[in-house]
């Protein structure tokens, strides 16, 4: 959470990048005109520390403080598995239910004391809008529950990451999000995961793919193969699904008449594209987005744009 760093990149240093120069800096110059020095305050759980120290040479490295906090085994056996057996045993609503019970229990004791809500209003042009008022008023539960659990989750997803990443242009691991891994090698030579579709602390092999692209967090494309019929798995955040069926229309060129709803949208995917155009700056037409007037909410359609 700090500013003069990419939180979505491996740093290799904690010198300040300039976009300008295109170099790393030891100082840079704050808001107040004062010159600093690079060396960020980091707050890590004990997990994160040791986690920190494996995969980073710390040099000019002091530790200011800390606190400890009492811990106990087994204090959430019980609620985990009562959840946990209707979660394997059952589908539909009731797993659901017992996954977000499973959830919850991170997500309760780390509430966020915010409890800011928004007031409507009519705008002059008897459109209505919203301003928020500021509150305070939730207490926290118990802050260190949800950092340990937090801090597990990325130990966990990490080290499984790092056990199957063999260097620059070797096959391997190749992208991760917060509860999977994604390597371009075949599920039986993946080291140090338990694959299981139900199982606790194991993974679910959810798609072998051939070829694909990652452009960003969340943002990727994979050719699935070990499916009835291959097909393009397409993620990206805020992309509505019908950009990315014109997206992968304009791919494969399996189009058919019905799908030029307007010009734009026969041009688009009448045009040849292959993985290395889905990048930023892809401009895709069919993104609805509500406006509001008087009398309610229309939708109007414009262009997603990949930022």
């Amino acid at each position: 959470d700090n500013l003069l760093y990419n939180s979505r990149e491996m740093l290799t240093t904690s010198d300040v990048y300039d976009k300008k120069t295109k170099k790393y800096y030891s100082e840079y110059i704050g808001l107040d005109g004062e010159i600093k020095q690079a060396r960020p305050e980091l707050t890590l759980t004990m997990t994160d520390y040791i986690l920190f120290l494996e995969h980073y040479d710390v040099s000019e490295f002091e530790i200011l403080g800390g606190c400890y906090f009492h811990a106990e085994v087994g204090l959430f056996d019980d609620y985990i598995e009562k959840y946990k057996k209707i979660k394997t045993t059952t589908k539909g609503a009731k797993r659901e239910l017992a996954k977000l019970f499973l959830n919850n229990l991170y997500g309760k004791m780390a509430s966020n004391t915010n409890s800011s809500f928004k007031v409507a209003y009519l705008r002059e042009d008897n459109s209505v809008g919203f301003y928020t008022v500021p509150e305070h008023k939730k207490k926290p539960v118990y802050i260190p529950v949800g950092s340990a659990i937090t801090s597990y989750a990325r130990n966990f997803t990490i080290r499984a990451a790092q056990s199957n990443y063999y260097g620059v242009n070797k096959k391997g691991f190749i992208y991760a999000d917060t509860d999977s891994i994604h390597c371009d090698i075949t599920a039986d030579k993946i080291k140090c995961v338990k694959i299981h579709d139900t199982n606790f602390c194991c993974w679910k092999c959810e798609g072998e793919w051939d070829k694909g692209i990652f452009v960003r967090p969340k943002t990727y494309i994979e050719h699935i193969t070990n499916a009835d019929k291959p097909y393009y798995n397409i993620k990206c955040a805020g992309m509505p699904d019908r950009c990315k069926r014109l997206f992968e229309l304009s791919m494969t060129q399996s189009y058919s008449e019905e799908d030029f709803t307007n010009d734009y949208v026969k041009d688009f995917i009448t045009t040849k594209r292959d993985l290395t155009d889905f990048k930023i700056g892809l401009c895709i037409y069919g993104k609805l987005i509500p406006h509001r007037i008087k009398g309610g909410i229309v939708l109007q359609e414009t262009t997603f744009e990949m930022r």
